[in-house]
Protein backbone atom coordinates (compact mmCIF):
# COMPACT_ATOMS: atom_id res chain seq x y z
CA UNK A 1 0.00 0.00 0.00
CA UNK A 2 1.47 3.09 -0.86
CA UNK A 3 0.65 6.43 0.86
CA UNK A 4 1.42 9.90 -0.15
CA UNK A 5 3.21 12.14 1.23
CA UNK A 6 2.12 15.67 2.91
CA UNK A 7 3.81 18.22 1.27
CA UNK A 8 4.24 22.21 2.79
CA UNK A 9 2.60 25.86 1.06
CA UNK A 10 5.94 27.62 -0.12
CA UNK A 11 7.09 30.06 2.71
CA UNK A 12 6.33 32.91 0.32
CA UNK A 13 2.61 31.71 0.84
CA UNK A 14 2.87 30.56 4.43
CA UNK A 15 4.49 33.96 5.98
CA UNK A 16 1.60 36.39 4.30
CA UNK A 17 -1.32 33.79 5.31
CA UNK A 18 0.03 33.54 8.81
CA UNK A 19 0.03 37.23 8.78
CA UNK A 20 -3.27 37.31 8.06
CA UNK A 21 -4.34 35.13 10.12
CA UNK A 22 -2.51 36.97 13.30
CA UNK A 23 -4.06 40.35 12.39
CA UNK A 24 -7.50 38.75 11.70
CA UNK A 25 -7.39 36.96 15.44
CA UNK A 26 -6.34 40.37 16.99
CA UNK A 27 -9.28 42.36 15.22
CA UNK A 28 -11.69 39.43 16.30
CA UNK A 29 -10.14 39.84 20.08
CA UNK A 30 -11.11 43.45 20.27
CA UNK A 31 -14.49 43.46 18.11
CA UNK A 32 -17.44 44.54 20.47
CA UNK A 33 -15.18 47.42 22.31
CA UNK A 34 -13.27 46.36 24.76
CA UNK A 35 -10.00 43.92 24.31
CA UNK A 36 -10.61 40.34 24.87
CA UNK A 37 -6.83 38.00 25.88
CA UNK A 38 -7.65 35.28 26.36
CA UNK A 39 -9.69 35.35 23.23
CA UNK A 40 -6.66 36.35 21.50
CA UNK A 41 -4.73 33.57 22.77
CA UNK A 42 -6.98 31.20 21.45
CA UNK A 43 -7.22 32.70 18.08
CA UNK A 44 -3.80 32.87 17.79
CA UNK A 45 -2.54 29.57 19.03
CA UNK A 46 -4.87 28.39 16.31
CA UNK A 47 -3.17 30.40 13.66
CA UNK A 48 -0.34 29.34 14.75
CA UNK A 49 -0.87 25.82 14.49
CA UNK A 50 -2.60 25.92 11.45
CA UNK A 51 0.46 27.87 9.86
CA UNK A 52 2.76 24.60 11.03
CA UNK A 53 0.26 22.08 10.07
CA UNK A 54 0.44 23.40 6.30
CA UNK A 55 3.79 25.85 6.12
CA UNK A 56 6.97 25.51 6.80
CA UNK A 57 8.69 25.41 10.80
CA UNK A 58 10.26 28.92 9.77
CA UNK A 59 7.11 30.25 8.69
CA UNK A 60 5.07 29.35 12.07
CA UNK A 61 7.62 30.63 14.21
CA UNK A 62 7.71 33.96 12.01
CA UNK A 63 4.06 33.27 12.69
CA UNK A 64 4.11 33.11 16.71
CA UNK A 65 6.50 36.62 16.59
CA UNK A 66 4.07 38.27 14.74
CA UNK A 67 1.38 37.24 17.06
CA UNK A 68 2.98 38.44 20.16
CA UNK A 69 3.89 41.66 18.99
CA UNK A 70 -0.16 41.92 17.64
CA UNK A 71 -1.21 40.44 20.92
CA UNK A 72 1.18 42.71 22.93
CA UNK A 73 0.69 46.28 21.00
CA UNK A 74 -3.08 45.81 19.61
CA UNK A 75 -4.64 43.74 22.60
CA UNK A 76 -3.16 44.20 25.62
CA UNK A 77 -1.32 47.45 24.55
CA UNK A 78 1.87 46.33 26.69
CA UNK A 79 4.51 43.59 25.90
CA UNK A 80 3.72 40.54 27.67
CA UNK A 81 6.76 37.84 28.69
CA UNK A 82 4.48 35.01 29.83
CA UNK A 83 2.44 35.16 26.21
CA UNK A 84 5.45 35.36 24.71
CA UNK A 85 6.41 32.19 26.41
CA UNK A 86 2.76 30.77 25.27
CA UNK A 87 3.19 31.22 21.78
CA UNK A 88 7.20 30.05 21.88
CA UNK A 89 6.25 27.02 23.45
CA UNK A 90 2.98 26.18 21.03
CA UNK A 91 5.03 26.80 17.90
CA UNK A 92 7.68 24.36 18.87
CA UNK A 93 5.18 21.77 19.49
CA UNK A 94 2.66 22.43 16.68
CA UNK A 95 5.72 22.28 14.40
CA UNK A 96 7.23 18.76 16.41
CA UNK A 97 3.71 17.63 15.36
CA UNK A 98 3.52 18.46 12.10
CA UNK A 99 7.01 17.24 11.12
CA UNK A 100 5.67 13.63 12.96
CA UNK A 101 2.25 13.51 11.36
CA UNK A 102 4.04 14.62 7.72
CA UNK A 103 7.02 11.65 8.47
CA UNK A 104 4.29 9.07 9.15
CA UNK A 105 2.99 6.53 6.93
Amino acid sequence: MHTARRTTVSASISYPLGFAGALAAAFLARAGGSPQPLVSVLLMVAVIDAIALLGTARAAFVTATICWLLHSWLVLGHPSGRDALVFALNSLGATGFAALSRNTR
